[in-house]
């Protein structure tokens, strides 16, 4: 045989497989998305809006996706590009966020950053009552 022979017909063997290939991880995740489409999960459509899955309706491939509280879509079943993964925060990282709120300081005693070189709630000497523009001492009137 023609060594050119061999490599063009290995060429279109590795061709025909890598396509059936692609084509088997298509149906795969299609499977999986039709599978996880399910009432309450969130999902992204094909033009990236986000919105939680109310109602699927698979007679005429529709599901009907709330973006917003009170706001409700009708989109083609195949509009849904990706369901968005359950993220489920870890053991240490709620005990961290608990620690964070109780060491946070309420809203009502906000406490303003000082300024370099005077402590907090001090006046700088060339200004007035505190949040006032600055006075300058030599201005005579």
């Amino acid at each position: 045989m023609d060594p050119s022979l061999i490599l063009v017909l290995g060429l279109g063997a590795l061709l025909i497989f890598m396509i059936m290939n692609t084509r088997r991880k298509q149906k795969e995740q299609q499977a999986n998305l039709a599978s996880n489409l399910v009432p309450g999960r969130e999902v992204m459509t094909s033009a990236g809006l986000f919105g939680t899955v109310v109602e699927v309706d698979s007679e005429n491939n529709k599901v009907v996706i709330e973006p917003t509280p009170g706001t409700r879509l009708v989109v083609h079943r195949q509009a849904i590009s990706q369901i968005t993964p359950v993220e489920e925060p870890a053991a240490d990282e709620v005990a961290v966020d608990e620690a964070d709120e109780a060491a946070a300081p309420d809203a009502g005693d906000a406490v303003e950053p000082a300024e370099p070189g005077t402590a907090a709630g001090e006046n700088r000497p060339d200004e007035g009552p505190a949040g006032d523009e600055p006075t300058d001492s030599t201005d005579k009137k």
